[in-house]
């Protein structure tokens, strides 16, 4: 169990010269190149993406979009 007490002595500094941006293509090329999983592969990029793109389609149909997150399906009545 997390003892929320001391999630304020949790800090994460990333080291000077990281750069986030740099990281996540080095990975994907590394990966295309080599054939090596990545680390978030298209699931994961799906999961991440899927609840964004349901807004924008809930906001341009004006109604209610409905999730299955563990199915990954659209629920439809």
């Amino acid at each position: 169990m997390y003892d929320t007490d001391r999630k304020s002595d949790i800090t994460y500094a990333a080291s000077e010269n990281y750069d986030e941006r740099l990281q996540h293509h080095t990975n994907f090329f590394n990966s295309v190149r080599t054939g090596t999983p990545v680390i978030e592969d298209a699931v994961f990029g799906y999961r991440a993406a899927a609840p964004a793109l349901l807004c924008n389609d809930s906001y341009s149909k004006d109604s209610a979009m409905l999730w299955n997150p563990e199915k990954m399906q659209l629920i439809t009545k």
